[in-house]
């Protein structure tokens, strides 16, 4: 298998189930291929793997005996002769395309066999890569209102000069966790005044004389509550 060679591909659906696409790809590998590897029935986009032409032949047993039913070409739309692609952020700079039309979804029959079949397909120098095919969800992102203007938690380039993705990633981080509630987060500052973000979670002595807006803004970045659909979301929102 070469190395180095890494491609992520995502596909967007619509007007289909979620579950039973997350049961269609529980059944599959995405394979990329070598060119003339694959020669699929003419003018076929899918097709029974016993009726496409493999090379060598020892692959189309290898799939075969792993239940490999059905292969596909996962990018039908791509253009081979698309092969140079322009950065819209950076006119200036282009980049050799990947050859998506090499690229296969392979339906198995039987989902207990997907990882060896992914294995032993990795063992063919003619695979550049091979991957269990599955769904995922993006990054979350909460719905309050003045989300998008911290940039510090997910920066897209939205305030004149900042670099986008210089930030701390709070979005990714959220899909592993959103705070906790045995996590007691420490605010030394000039005191906080009570916010309808954080009012019912303030704990100890009390906010703490109030002298200015920036203990309070401060406290606000830390842990304002998140997704409700108002104010600004804090790093963590449960604790």
């Amino acid at each position: 298998m070469n190395s180095g060679s890494i491609l992520l591909a995502i596909a967007l659906f619509f007007g289909t189930s979620p579950q039973l696409l997350a049961d269609a790809y529980d059944h599959e590998v995405i394979t990329m291929f070598a060119e003339n590897v694959v020669e699929m029935p003419k003018g076929a986009l899918s097709a029974q793997v016993s009726q496409v032409t493999f090379n060598p032949d020892s692959l189309k047993a290898t799939l075969l005996c792993c239940s490999a039913e059905i292969i596909t070409v996962a990018f039908p739309d791509f253009n081979p002769a698309d092969t140079i692609i322009q950065s819209s952020r950076f006119p200036q700079l282009f980049a050799r395309q990947a050859r998506l039309d090499r690229i296969y979804r392979i339906y198995l029959a039987d989902p207990a066999k997907r990882d060896a079949l992914n294995e032993k397909l990795k063992d063919y120098p003619d695979v550049y890569f091979s991957d269990k095919n599955g769904t995922g969800q993006l990054a979350f992102e909460p719905d309050d209102s003045s989300f998008s203007l911290q940039w510090g938690m997910h920066n897209t380039g939205q305030n004149q000069g900042s670099v986008p993705d210089a930030d701390i990633d709070a979005p990714e981080a959220w899909d592993l966790t959103q705070g906790d509630a045995s996590t007691v987060i420490g605010i030394i500052d000039n005191g906080v005044q009570g916010h309808i973000e954080y009012a019912d979670r303030l704990a100890g002595d009390g906010p703490g004389e109030y002298f200015s807006s920036h203990g309070t803004f401060v406290t606000g970045i830390a842990a304002a509550q998140g997704n409700n659909a108002q104010g600004i979301a804090g790093v963590t929102w449960n604790s």
